[in-house]
């Protein structure tokens, strides 16, 4: 919605304090108008869906539901939201009949309305009676790719001493999410995902792990089919460092190490970790491939507050610097039903 549209909302909020008494027609329910692909999805030319049932409304107590489709009011179609406010407004205290599509069969129901304070007037400030940015709601999830740059500078120098070659500093995280809305183009939901890199040579091996999680928030506006949002995911992950040598050896020598407090022995592994605090500010955009499936893309900042080292839950020392602070870019398959 944009700011003139706000604008006249607050407006019409604003005058039944300012002493407008008119009465409209009061059905208690919330509702999204119907996308193109939803139309399709559904085999439905028109009508608006229902995103929520007020309990105890007249529209509850006749026994409509949330996920109906209402397709006809007194036998006359309904074409969008504005469309269906119109008409219910001027009908306080009457009986209305509806035709609804649930479960792609089409129901009739009589709906007492109810009746309350005027609210809201229309103030049309576009050439377009249908709000093009309108509201979203619905929900989904699915596989997520994160790409991020992780700075190994120091680990790099010495891993490459030994094996020869270090990590990468480019890596591909795997992991899902889904969120759902909770207000008009308010949803909120989480995400996370781990990555693995292995490098090895001179009888050396070293594997680097990165793993996050966290909670998302987003705001999204719609233009055409396309969602766009910019958002935040809050929350941590780890790094884990996995160092060894190993040689021939048999089953006694395995246990020969274990007792031994030589460095010289055949086989020696350590295990380090470092916990962080995650934060990734970030844009982007979502479009559906069919009804049902939507390709998410994102760019934005991976940033990081690192820990302490640690070996075996024991601080380390002089423990080199490692720096995951980098910008980052996503993408994947959101699997779900979203409405506009």
């Amino acid at each position: 919605m944009n700011r003139m549209k706000r604008i006249a909302f607050l407006i019409g909020l604003l005058l039944p304090v300012i002493g407008l008494g008119a009465k409209e027609g009061y059905m208690g329910v919330y509702l999204n108008n119907l996308g193109d692909a939803v139309r399709k999805a559904i085999g439905v030319e028109s009508g608006v869906i229902i995103a929520e049932v007020i309990d105890g409304s007249p529209a509850d107590s006749a026994g409509i539901k949330t996920g109906d489709v209402i397709l006809a009011v007194n036998d006359e179609k309904i074409n969008s939201v504005k469309e269906f406010n119109t008409m219910i407004f001027s009908h306080p205290n009457e009986t209305i009949g509806l035709t609804v599509l649930r479960n792609k069969e089409e129901w009739k129901y009589k709906v007492k309305l109810g009746e309350r304070e005027k609210k809201e007037i229309n103030i049309n400030l576009s050439d377009s009676d249908e709000d093009k940015s309108g509201g979203v709601f619905g929900g989904g999830g699915g596989p997520i790719f994160l790409w991020v740059q992780p700075k190994l500078g120091e680990i790099n120098n010495e891993i490459t001493k030994v094996i020869g070659t270090g990590f990468n500093t480019s890596m591909w995280l795997n992991g899902g999410g889904g969120s759902g809305c909770i207000w008009e183009n308010i949803r909120i939901g989480g995400m996370g995902g781990g990555g693995v890199q292995v490098k090895s040579g001179n009888e050396r091996r070293a594997e680097l792990s990165i793993g996050y999680g966290g909670f998302l928030m987003e705001y999204i506006l719609s233009l055409g089919k396309a969602q766009f949002f910019i958002g935040t995911v809050l929350g941590g992950g780890g790094v884990e460092l996995t160092i060894s040598r190993v040689k021939g050896i048999s089953w006694q020598d395995i246990w020969h190490n274990f007792s031994s407090d030589s460095v010289d022995a055949d086989m020696y592994e350590t295990y380090l970790e470092c916990d962080f605090f995650h934060y990734q500010p970030y844009v982007g955009i979502q479009y559906p491939i069919t009804p049902w499936c939507y390709l998410n893309l994102r760019g934005g900042y991976f940033g990081t507050s690192l820990g302490e080292w640690k070996e075996m839950g024991e601080p380390i020392t002089g423990a080199p610097e490692i720096n995951l602070s980098n910008y980052c870019a996503s993408a994947g398959l959101i699997f779900g039903y979203f409405t506009k």
